[in-house]
Parts: C-alpha cells; structure tokens; sequence
C-alpha cells in the first residue's frame, strides 16, 4: 500500500511538471512574440520621429530661405558646378571672327 500511494504521488508530480512545462513553454513563446511587437514599434517610432524632424527641417529651410542664404551664402558661394565655355574655332583652328550681330553665340 505504501508502494502505491508514492507511486500516485510520483505520477501526480511528473504530471504537475508537464503541465508547468507546458505553461512554461507558451509563456516563452508569448514572450518572444511581445519582444518582437517592442522591436517593431521601436523601429517605427524612430522612422516617425526622423520623418517628423525632416518635415521640420524642411518647413524651417523653405521658410527661412533668404535669412539663411544671407547669413551662409558665403559657405556655398561658388559650390557649383562650373560649365566649360565652348571655344568656337574653325575647321582650321583659327577662331572665328566675332558675331557681326553683336551677340555671343
């Protein structure tokens, strides 16, 4: 009789940790999913606020073009692209003679 009431004890126990498992198991996998969830709202949240801050930027620049260009004009002064000038020449390399019109080609 002893046998039997620890062998139901035991059988009672294995069963009470296989149902902990269980449990266990889909609480980790809930927990996986919710980290997951964190991540991903995180990462949209940084994309919203950089969206938000260049629709700021650009708001603020548009607004305040003169004021800015006035006051950091001279940083870009000459930034841009320079255009090569065309050397207008004959086909024997002597250049033409000016425009008898008076205006440059």
């Amino acid at each position: 009789m002893f046998l039997a009431e620890t062998s139901k004890i035991i059988t009672d126990v294995i069963d009470e940790h296989d149902k902990i498992e269980d449990e266990l198991k889909t609480a980790k996998a809930l927990t996986r999913n919710l980290r997951m969830r964190e991540f991903a709202d995180r990462f949209l949240l940084g994309l919203a606020f950089l969206f938000y801050a260049s629709v700021c930027i650009f708001i603020i620049v548009s607004r305040l073009k003169w004021p800015l260009n006035f006051l950091f004009g001279w940083m870009f002064a000459g930034s841009g692209k320079v255009e090569p000038q065309p050397d207008f020449r004959s086909a024997a390399g002597a250049p033409l003679p000016p425009n008898p019109l008076g205006k440059e080609l």
